[in-house]
């Protein structure tokens, strides 16, 4: 846990420190430690949906497809397979 300096009073800081304890300015690196997290948060949680929708996407192309060649083709029981 290295020591830092307070941009508002100079005093000395823990890095880990919300504030400082001398005159209660807000920790740079504290502040830019919770950016990094969210922004990470926010990659993990685009990349979960990105895999959610390829998965999804593929889900329904095989659906869909499995239903556009059963309906080219003839139901007749004569012609049966047969396409259109």
């Amino acid at each position: 846990m290295p020591l830092i300096q307070c941009h508002e009073c100079s005093g000395q800081v823990s890095d880990h420190a919300r504030t400082c304890p001398k005159c209660g300015a807000p920790v740079i690196a504290t502040i830019k430690r919770r950016q990094k997290q969210m922004r990470v948060a926010l990659v993990v949680r685009l990349s979960f949906a990105l895999v959610i929708g390829i998965v999804l996407w593929f889900f329904c192309i095989i659906c869909f497809s499995k239903y556009w060649h059963r309906s080219k083709t003839c139901s007749n029981p004569i012609h049966k397979g047969v396409p259109v």
